[in-house]
């Protein structure tokens, strides 16, 4: 188990993909757990099962299972400070982890609100031009209008404009 979560976090991005690094991993979580099961009191199982789980992503279990292991391990042993010394690295890469996972999915949460606004603002700014063009029309057909009438008229600017907005409906 501890070899097949050393393997991982070695490799953590071509190893992801392996059908075969996927057989390690689950052969190591399956042995942590039958050691588990057998010696409930060791506490280094529980801090390579921690490993495993934050591997997958399950970081909270991972964070259950390092304090496990802190308050498990035995402080008369001769190697206790170094032991809790190597879970509390453990625990703070786990956290590291777990915060570079939240921000990665907010990142993706803003990265899709940022696209959608973006299509919504070409809609909105396609209408835009087809309202300005509708209206420049308008505006260019009238002013158009008013100075044929004008032109072609021996009448005044005013009566050709009333004359022209009676024919134009």
């Amino acid at each position: 188990a501890d070899l097949a979560a050393r393997y991982y976090e070695e490799n953590p991005r071509t190893n992801k993909a392996s059908l075969n690094q996927e057989e390690w991993f689950n052969m190591g979580f399956i042995a942590v757990q039958k050691a588990i099961e057998l010696e409930d009191s060791y506490a280094k199982f529980y801090s390579t099962r921690a490993r495993l789980y934050s591997l997958i992503g399950e970081y909270d279990k991972a964070l259950k299972d390092i304090k496990i292991a802190i308050d498990k391990e035995d402080s008369s042993n001769i190697d206790y400070s170094m032991r809790i010394s190597t879970y509390l690295s453990q625990k703070m890469r786990i956290e590291s982890e777990k915060q570079m996972s939240l921000i990665d999915q907010r990142r993706e949460e803003i990265e899709n609100k940022m696209e959608k606004q973006l299509i919504q603002l070409e809609e909105a700014s396609t209408k835009n031009l087809e309202y300005m063009g509708i209206f420049a029309w308008i505006v260019s057909f009238i002013i158009t209008g008013i100075n044929c009438v004008e032109a072609y008229s021996k009448i005044s600017f005013f009566n050709a404009v009333g004359l022209f907005m009676i024919l134009s409906g």
